[in-house]
Order: C-alpha cells, then structure tokens, then sequence
C-alpha cells in the first residue's frame, strides 16, 4: 500500500496522480488558511481532491483561460505529476497543470462529470 493510502491528506498530492495525469473540471477557487496561519488559494473540482495552487500553475490556467479566476469556473485542466519541481532548494516533485487541446484556450464542450485519466502522450494517436 502507498503512503498516500495509508495516511490520506485533504489536497491531492503528486504521488496521487503519478502514473495517470487527470482531466478535473474546475468548480471553485478560494482562499484558505494553511496550518502555518497563512492563507493560499485553493481550486476545486466535480470530483476528487482539491489543490494548493501555486503561481506557475495558477500562470498556465490564467494564460489560457484569463486572468479572473471567477473566469476559470466550468474549465478544465490536465492535473499530472512533474518530478524536475523544486522546493526549498529540493528537487521533490509535484503537481503541475496542462491545459486540454495542446494549451489552446477554446469553447470546450459540456464538462464531464468525473474525472478521468489523460492518456500518456505517447499512446496518442497523431
């Protein structure tokens, strides 16, 4: 068993979408108090886990989808795993986004339900 399965944890984790990238829907943005007493802001999906979002990842969203988060509700993300991310001078890994539709930002179609595993790239047909 993972250790993510053993002691679960309120956000997703990396180590929780390691294999298999996600396709999440976005249905909240919000700030929320941290352990350390300080506030971060938080995005929400249909289904799963919510994460900490930090600038790069809230920069590729906004690039995409605008500079309003209220604008970034009913979008969709490609949640994966990138393990060339730092942290306090540590290569750890960690969460970064995708957007669907090789990063073009266009009408997507009706948002679907659950989230669902992205196929690896190299399994695309084109």
């Amino acid at each position: 068993m993972k250790m993510h399965e053993l002691f679960p944890k309120k956000y997703l984790e990396g180590a929780e979408i390691k294999d298999k990238p996600i396709l999440v829907t976005i249905t909240e943005g919000k700030l929320e108090e941290m352990n350390d007493g300080g506030y971060k802001p938080v995005l929400y999906f249909r289904t799963g886990k919510p994460i900490v979002l930090n600038r790069t990842n809230g920069d590729t969203i906004a690039q995409a989808y605008g500079d309003d988060s209220d604008q970034w509700i009913g979008k969709k993300i490609i949640l994966y795993f990138e393990p060339n991310v730092s942290y306090g001078g540590k290569r750890t890994g960690g969460i970064r986004v995708r957007i669907p539709n090789g990063g073009r930002a266009q009408q997507e179609p009706e948002p679907v339900e659950e989230e669902v595993p992205v196929p690896d790239d190299s399994e695309a047909p084109f």
